[in-house]
């Protein structure tokens, strides 16, 4: 919720979320361009010319790659199964995935462009993963023996979702486009998808189900002369302390190398390592200026510098993990000062967390006195409930902003508290949020985890 300080008061109480957004990058090609393969998964048992696969998780589970399930979720197009699928039961119990599916043997170089759309379930409470690899050995499709190992495939060109936030990977289907780079001269070799979850499978916290479709490899003509990348484009501006973001460029140009810098002050540049892709994701903790080097032979262009700023401390609240409301574990009212909000398990992201900022009128709350709140919960099980107010409006929940309201247990499902908002709290706008979970008390640490 948002508080709002005046002297003994506090006013604007309200929800907030925050949403991830997925690139599509977008890219162009030359009348020369070549694609060398282009699959749409209408069968993939036995996989398609070219394809091969290999389970190395442990445990090994039951499912490998397979169909495309229309009761989980259609394809991307073509016919409703026309998708290659992976799911937890790719390792047993609680154990990772590491599932790879490498394609087609294929010439490498600086500037193809590979393509391909992906998804997981409409409403998502487990987090998936997937990486993109490439190897330069041939034919290769050797991913090590465990697991850890890459074997061969030690490039990570591209990972979605790698910290396995349950909200991370796209819910319905979203193409992703990898350009290569680092590789100037034509090479052998072959690139692979990796289903890689930790505490996966059907006793894990991790893994559920994704899809993949229309992957599509296409090699770009030889660059000539200067590259003009024009301006560099950020998915956020202001962000977020530690939030990913990802930059590209309005013309990334083809068959051309990349190397990402960094600066304080938009004069003093700094490679960053690893940044030679047409796209960066990246994070920060301060103000910080980037462009891009683009090389063509021996001629560089560099791409107009974009400040990526910090965003307000109170825009960048943590979320919650995902929770599925299971036995009731949900709020089903909240009432303080002249706020009175009824509500039932939200679809999230994430799963179970309700946003009331634009919805629900604020009320108006007093500082240094106390202020009662009620908290409803069914009364099937017993339900813990705890409420984080944001006194100095840092954009954290700290310890001292906690209060425990208890259990529902011999009360009927309604918990009644005081709040006891200090007096030095200050003037203006602030947030509460409010949890439920099966049994165990709350902590003041446990706002978002």
């Amino acid at each position: 919720m948002l508080l709002f300080f005046t002297p003994k008061k506090i006013t604007a109480l309200c929800f907030r979320s925050l949403l991830t957004f997925f690139l599509l990058f977008s890219f162009a090609l030359t009348s020369k361009a070549q694609v060398l393969f282009n699959e749409d998964f209408a069968t993939v048992s036995p996989l398609p010319a070219g394809w091969a696969s290999q389970n190395l998780s442990n445990p090994v589970g039951s499912t490998g790659w397979f169909q495309g399930n229309t009761s989980v979720f259609p394809s991307q197009a073509g016919a409703p199964t026309a998708y290659i699928g992976a799911n937890f039961n790719n390792t047993s119990g609680a154990g990772t995935i590491s599932n790879w599916l490498f394609m087609p043997n294929i010439s490498i170089k600086n500037g193809d462009v590979f393509t391909f759309y992906t998804r997981t379930v409409s409403a998502p409470a487990f987090a998936d993963r997937l990486q993109v690899r490439m190897s330069l050995n041939g034919a290769s499709t050797n991913a090590g023996a465990n697991e850890s190992s890459v074997g061969d495939f030690t490039t990570l060109l591209l990972e979605i979702n790698p910290s396995l936030s349950p909200s991370g990977y796209p819910n319905a289907w979203t193409q992703f486009t990898v350009t290569i780079s680092g590789v100037p001269t034509p090479t052998s070799g072959r690139l692979a998808f990796r289903y890689f979850v930790t505490n996966a499978g059907p006793a894990g916290s991790n893994s559920d189900y994704i899809g993949i479709d229309e992957a599509k490899y296409t090699a770009t003509a030889a660059c000539s002369g200067t590259p003009a990348p024009g301006a560099t484009n950020s998915t956020a501006n202001p962000v977020c302390p530690g939030t990913n973001f990802t930059l590209s460029l309005a013309d990334p140009g083809a068959g051309v190398n990349y190397q990402w810098q960094s600066s304080p002050d938009g004069t003093t540049w700094t490679d960053i390592a690893g940044a030679t892709n047409g796209t960066l994701t990246i994070n920060q903790n301060v103000a910080t200026y980037y462009h891009c080097n683009v090389t063509c032979g021996a001629n560089t262009g560099t791409s107009t510098a974009l400040q990526v700023t910090m965003a307000s401390p109170t825009a960048c609240y943590c979320l919650p993990g995902a929770s599925d409301c299971t036995d009731d574990d949900m709020i089903t009212r909240v009432r303080i000062s002249t706020l009175d909000n009824a509500s039932a398990c939200s679809a999230g992201p994430p799963a179970g967390y309700s946003n009331y900022t634009s919805s629900v009128a604020a009320p108006t709350v007093y500082s240094g006195a106390n202020n009662p709140i009620t908290v409803n919960v069914p009364t099937t099980w017993t339900e813990q409930v705890g409420v984080w107010i944001d006194y100095n409006q840092n954009g954290q929940f700290e310890a001292a902003e906690f209060t425990n309201l208890g259990s529902n247990a011999g009360n009927g499902g309604v918990l009644n508290g005081t709040i006891v908002i200090p007096s030095n709290a200050p003037n203006g706008t602030t947030r509460m949020r409010v949890r439920v979970r099966f049994s165990t008390a709350w902590t003041s640490g446990q706002a978002c985890t």
